[in-house]
């Protein structure tokens, strides 16, 4: 918000300063841009005074969310294009091409390598054997550097997630939303702290709402509008409406403390949720009266306990780590082998949703089939030598045909090789 201020009461003058001072304007990652971080450059910079050069790939734009309004960039007609990859061979570049928005051809520089993509055909019985199995075929494939990067990744992770997450395939997954900061008291505080030393007050902002709505579900206060618990947009929409002017002021006020210490910021946080946001609770007073023992407590121990927890499983062969993230979490890395685990949100699968790119079913042109795409490309398009996907059996017979120019692994009883 404080962002959008700014931007808009720029001047010509400051967008001419701005493209005197920058000759030429790199804007990496471009296609993660949001619609106002694209509208804030445009202001920033004139390209009729510098040059701006926009980089980025559209079908890797994962992190603007499938549920909100923020249209893809799409790149202008005569824009230079990369249609070549030095990261893997063919055998890769031919199964990303159909998941490419135009399907244009991914040419690998490297050429055919020998290595076709390994499918894991598991059921409900043996879908816990798909690490180990990642692991034999690491060994099969000549993969024995200790120090490589190997990583099973997917899409949903929360572990109260219906169907089958990342957690579904390693009983040790750790597929809590963030550190064990985010859910205590003291340690968000911490992070605030952090943040403010940084100079990082938009990251400042967001830890306020979010520690603002745990404070507020502690008291059992609603939003007026649904009658739910107030979430991170929500609360927001509420500050815009009711407490901006105030809301904006305490933020300044905290990003202006003498010092940024936990004493400093726990006073000047309690001043603004008791002072501005007690009156969303039944019972006004002390909000901090409803708030339980355990979100107050030091968070150090729980920190401990999983400091050394980075969802790695070791391999008993040869110590080689495969490492459990998602695939927003491995975007931009490089993997010797890439296990891709196929996860479900809103009652299907990011793999069913892909099968019509590879013509197999019928195209269902939507916002969310077009983001389980992208998911999908990013996650695959991480492995220089090995790309191995994980796929439940009736997915497989779902759309065995698009899987035809993969080695296949059989992991269950009730599918045969030969069916394919």
């Amino acid at each position: 918000m404080y962002a959008e201020d700014a931007v808009s009461e720029l001047t010509t003058q400051y967008t001419d300063l701005f493209s005197l001072r920058f000759q030429y304007v790199f804007i990496d990652e471009y296609q993660d841009c949001s619609d106002f971080q694209r509208n804030a450059l445009n202001k920033l910079f004139d390209p009729a005074k510098c040059i701006v050069f926009h980089i980025g790939d559209p079908d890797q734009a994962i992190y603007n969310s499938n549920s909100n309004d923020n249209i893809d960039w799409c790149p202008s007609e005569d824009a230079l294009t990369l249609s070549s990859s030095r990261r893997y061979g063919q055998e890769i570049a031919d199964i990303l091409t159909p998941l490419r928005k135009g399907k244009d051809t991914i040419t690998s520089s490297i050429g055919v390598a020998a290595q076709k993509p390994v499918l894991l055909i598991y059921d409900n019985a043996s879908i816990k054997n798909v690490p180990a199995k990642f692991i034999s075929i690491l060994e099969e494939k000549g993969l024995h550097d200790p120090n490589g990067i190997y990583k099973a990744i997917g899409h949903i992770k929360k572990e109260d997630s219906a169907g089958i997450k990342i957690g579904s395939y390693w009983d040790a997954f750790d597929g809590s939303s963030g550190s064990a900061k985010e859910f205590s008291y003291w340690g968000t505080i911490d992070e605030i702290c952090c943040e403010l030393q940084g100079g990082k007050l938009y990251r400042v902002e967001g830890l306020v709402r979010k520690l603002l709505c745990r404070l507020l579900h502690y008291a059992a206060a609603k939003d007026a509008k649904t009658g739910n618990d107030y979430t991170m947009s929500t609360i927001r929409t509420a500050i815009n409406e009711k407490y901006n002017d105030i809301y904006r002021a305490c933020i300044i006020e905290l990003s202006q403390l003498p010092c940024y210490d936990r004493a400093s910021v726990d006073a000047s946080l309690r001043d603004m949720f008791n002072g501005v946001f007690v009156g969303e609770t039944q019972n006004p007073g002390d909000i901090f009266k409803f708030i339980p023992g355990h979100f107050m407590e030091e968070p150090k121990e729980i920190i401990q306990e999983n400091s050394n927890n980075e969802n790695i499983l070791i391999d008993p062969l040869r110590g080689r780590q495969i490492q459990f993230d998602t695939v927003h979490g491995v975007k931009g890395e490089t993997h010797d082998a890439t296990l891709y685990l196929e996860t479900d949100y809103r009652n299907s699968s990011d793999i069913i949703r892909m099968l019509h790119y590879y013509g197999v079913g019928k195209s269902k042109p939507s916002s969310f089939h077009d983001f389980s795409r992208k998911i999908a490309y990013v996650g695959m398009s991480r492995p220089s030598k090995l790309l191995c996907v994980a796929i439940r059996n009736t997915t497989y017979e779902r759309g065995k045909d698009a899987f035809q120019n993969w080695d296949k692994v059989f992991l269950c009883r009730n599918v045969q090789e030969s069916d394919s």
